[in-house]
């Protein structure tokens, strides 16, 4: 009975309301707004978080000192799953990703075409030697040659 009557002090009820809304918050999966969410998911926002939490050490004593990190550490993680800061930190695996499935989708069998042209012999040129053959030119039937310079 003494120790609910020291529990139930004036001075320690703030402590022990605090530590029961932690607790609840931790325990419960409620969902954080997004406007506080957007707040809580910058660098700026969790560092404010977390030393807001650390101060409950020496304002309402190590039980809730520990009891608000735990719900500081909750409430980061559930703004950044909530604002997708999550998906956006595993964004680097995505091209990965979508190069697999593109694989996967661009897996079918060689076709016909496909084969023939594999199975074709490669063109050969050779442009810096001369063949044994010479080349005939037909008649122009009154055309300029390519090189003319004059009046057409």
């Amino acid at each position: 009975m003494k120790f609910l009557k020291d529990l139930m002090k004036a001075e320690k009820q703030h402590s022990l309301v605090l530590e029961l809304l932690f607790v609840i918050y931790i325990m419960f999966d409620i969902e954080t707004p997004i406007e506080l969410a957007k707040l809580v998911d910058t660098t700026a926002g969790n560092i404010i978080v977390v030393l807001l939490a650390l101060t409950l050490f020496a304002a309402a004593g190590p039980i809730a000192g520990i009891i608000g990190l735990l719900a500081a550490h909750t409430l980061i993680k559930r703004s950044n799953l909530r604002t997708g800061g999550i998906l956006l930190q595993s964004e680097n695996h995505a091209e990965e990703i979508k190069m697999e499935m593109l694989e996967k989708y661009n897996d079918f069998p060689k076709t016909l075409e496909e084969e023939v042209v594999s199975d074709m012999a490669p063109i050969v040129r050779n442009d810096g030697s001369q063949g044994d053959f010479k080349p005939v030119l037909s008649d122009l039937n009154d055309a300029a040659p390519i090189d003319y310079d004059g009046v057409i």
